[in-house]
């Protein structure tokens, strides 16, 4: 559905303009007629300015805007509200533009007679199928709003852990890039102020120091401009020619078998996994469907191709404790195996695998803070050595010369 900018005036004379969402021009007459204004002119935003728009605004919502925005849902909709016209409130009392958008998006596809989830699957880039998969749900069982709801607390959870997780590594970020900012400022302030005094000392100047000053010099030239620029080239032209598959892939391979950050992507991955799934099935959906859509939750391209080797052994009438074998050497796998275990044989398998994403959630927030806490001290260590060398080269000549002269 093209996105329209618009001029026009309204019963008071007053000139308007704005964008919206609509099937056609007509389309967008009417509804703005509805409102009271009159189109003057419209013309489809341009690809080229809706792709700028994408890279600074963000093409989709945040996991927090989500979560509002089907909590509002949820509530209009319990309290007998129709869709159509909550869809139309919660557009109306927004300021931002891009969740504006998003929602008018929406409410003209469900005025065209659509229903709920199929408005959504005409914004890919937006919602994912999780979220489709669980409003279609609650739609086929008559129960949208507590599919809201329950879509809106999951959400919450998600971005409550990811913010205790953006938190904890905040002061190392910090730290590294405070680190990397006073180094540049030695080169490139700093040792520019000895320049003169070491080349009057000519051929008396240390090797060490002599590396320095050509670091500091390369560093303050426009050579260094290309050179970065280049290589940014180089890399935008590499990751064309290859592919976005096979650089996720190159990307993924990497971090999963890091000694460091092996443990957090399983942990991470696991703990989306677990709870979009524990939800799915609490809301009806057959297991393997639940698997095969709770699997956009992995983002890890080589632990979310064990997510299908799962399915693939259900299909063949596998349980799943024992489809869960091909996840075996991941980070708890046996307790992951045990409780599920449990669950299948007590008939509550989506309790069981909440009860499970909480774990794994808690135990993601131990390993990062434990991690962040070693890392922390450590890096200061580095840069405190890192600076304590940059200093001594720099002096090194001034205490030779003074060696020379006593």
């Amino acid at each position: 559905m093209p996105n329209y900018f618009w001029k026009g005036i309204d019963f008071a004379g007053k000139e308007l303009s704005g964008y919206r969402f609509a099937g056609d021009v007509d389309d967008l007459k009417i509804r703005l007629l509805a409102e009271g204004i009159a189109i003057l002119s419209a013309k489809p935003k341009s690809s080229l300015m809706f792709k700028i728009n994408n890279i600074f605004a963000g093409k989709s919502l945040s996991v927090y805007e989500f979560a509002a925005f089907f909590e509002q849902l949820a509530i209009l909709i319990s309290g007998g509200v129709e869709l159509l016209t909550a869809l139309r409130t919660i557009s109306s009392q927004t300021q931002d533009h891009k969740i504006k958008n998003v929602v008018e998006s929406i409410g003209a596809e469900v005025e065209r007679g659509n229903l709920l989830s199929v408005a959504l699957t005409k914004s890919p880039d937006v919602f994912d199928e999780f979220i489709i998969e669980m409003i279609r749900v609650g739609q086929a069982s008559e129960q949208l709003a507590l599919a809201l709801t329950e879509l809106s607390e999951s959400l919450k959870k998600k971005y409550e852990l990811r913010r205790d997780l953006i938190n904890s590594a905040a002061v190392p970020l910090f730290t590294l890039f405070f680190a990397f900012a006073i180094i540049l400022a030695i080169f490139i302030g700093v040792v520019p102020q000895f320049q003169n005094f070491f080349v009057s000392l000519g051929k008396n100047i240390p090797s060490s120091t002599q590396k320095l000053l050509a670091i500091s010099n390369f560093l303050r030239s426009r050579s260094a401009f290309f050179c970065v620029g280049g290589m940014a080239i180089l890399a935008l032209a590499l990751s064309l020619a290859v592919g976005k598959v096979k650089m996720k892939k190159f990307k993924d391979s990497i971090l999963l078998n890091s000694p460091f950050f092996s443990r957090l992507i399983v942990l991470s991955d696991l703990t989306g996994f677990l709870q979009s799934l524990s939800l799915l099935l609490k809301s009806g959906l057959p297991l393997i469907d639940a698997i095969l859509t709770a699997k956009s939750a992995v983002g890890n391209y080589y632990l979310k191709e064990k997510i299908n080797e799962v399915a693939d052994q259900l299909t063949v009438g596998k349980s799943l404790t024992e489809s869960l074998n091909c996840l075996q050497g991941c980070y708890k796998f046996e307790m992951l195996s045990s409780l599920i275990r449990v669950g299948e044989k007590a008939g509550n398998l989506d309790a069981v695998l909440d009860k499970a994403s909480q774990f794994f959630g808690n135990e993601l927030k131990r390993s990062t803070v434990l991690m962040t806490s070693l890392f922390q001290p450590l890096l200061l260590v580095i840069v405190g050595l890192i600076v304590g060398v940059l200093i001594w080269i720099i002096y090194l000549p001034i205490i030779n010369l003074a060696y020379s002269l006593s």
